[in-house]
């Protein structure tokens, strides 16, 4: 599946610290939809940065980002008052009105600063990318409206990435099992028991054919049913915001994107304005980014379609009953 609408404006924006025809872009789509490898992939383009989730829209005291790089950030307002700042005039003509929505000013201070810093630290300050785009599937149910508000100024597009919500519901019980066993606090949760660490360990050893349902999979109380509906909002969220944004966007379906990747990536592309057909468009979103960093994988995903052999008539059932409609909308049986 993919829908348009409609391609970015190309006027130029009023940042503070970017080039000025550079342009803002999303990547939304709920965790374990291939966000990103969609990013490692248009990352690979030589007009596009995207970097992974840059987490520009929280606010300052609640994500430290400009904090641990901005030593005086604590004194953000004085520096952005100073009259030596060139792009401020428009804070310092009138600060009480401008302290009101100092809020999302920051943000897209914070925003800017760390594209920045990126930009800078790959040696393209001096011919910056066309894009620069964010992965934000931790956001996708309510980044839109920061989205548009925050970065106004800018030309935006949005690229919504779908994928079947069986998938998503098996990818996202490997990932939590894969962060147990790595002993990741942040992501995993405790063991229940020797007999859920064994489990564990089976499900990311065995073959699949070894794999039991009942044993292996889904194994936490409402597990599948939180991601279940973790998808359904997402996904209808942003259907239904898109076309009545001011962002453009566009659509992809994982599973177009996995069966012919070149010509998903071409249309994206030629969506964003930039060159369609780049030279190893093939290869796009291998071990490596655009500047020689090794990206991270995970030690056992699943497979596509998976699902088709592990979920039982009551997994189908809660599936239909949460996601029956939304599916239909984006083509999934």
């Amino acid at each position: 599946m993919t829908t348009v609408s409609p391609s970015p404006a190309t006027t130029s924006a009023t940042p503070m610290l970017l080039a000025q025809n550079t342009r803002i872009g999303a990547i939304a789509g709920v965790m374990k939809s291939g966000t990103s490898w969609l990013s490692a992939c248009i990352d690979d383009h030589p007009d596009i940065m995207c970097r992974g989730e840059m987490h520009p829209f929280e606010r300052l005291r609640e994500h430290p980002t400009l904090v641990r790089q901005v030593e005086w950030s604590h004194l953000l307002w004085d520096w952005i008052m100073m009259p030596n700042n060139g792009w401020n005039r428009e804070f310092r003509n009138d600060p009480a009105a401008r302290r009101l929505g100092f809020e999302d000013d920051l943000s897209r201070f914070a925003f800017e600063w760390n594209v920045r810093q990126a930009i800078e630290a790959e040696g393209r300050a001096d011919n910056p990318p066309a894009w620069v785009i964010d992965k934000s599937p931790v956001h996708s149910r309510n980044f839109l409206g920061q989205f548009d508000r925050v970065l106004h100024n800018y030309p935006r597009a949005v690229i919504h990435l779908v994928r079947d919500p069986r998938d998503v519901v098996v990818s996202n019980w490997y990932h939590t099992r894969t962060m147990q066993y790595r002993g990741n606090a942040n992501f995993g949760r405790p063991f229940t028991g020797p007999d859920d660490r064994d489990a564990c360990t089976e499900l990311l050893e065995l073959g699949e054919d070894q794999l039991d349902r009942h044993r292996h999979f889904f194994t936490y109380p409402g597990f599948m049913e939180n991601v279940l509906r973790e998808w359904n909002e997402v996904n209808t969220s942003l259907a239904m915001q898109l076309p009545h944004s001011e962002s453009a966007s566009m659509t992809v379906g994982y599973e177009a994107l996995k069966a012919d990747k070149a010509t998903q990536l071409s249309a994206v592309f030629e969506f964003l304005g930039v060159d369609p057909a780049p030279a190893g468009v093939a290869e796009f979103g291998g071990g490596t980014d655009a500047s020689g960093r090794k990206r991270s994988t995970m030690l056992r995903k699943g497979t596509g379609g998976e699902w088709q052999r592990i979920f039982t008539p009551e997994d189908h059932a809660l599936v239909d009953q949460i996601c029956g409609a939304t599916m239909a909308r984006f083509g999934y049986e």
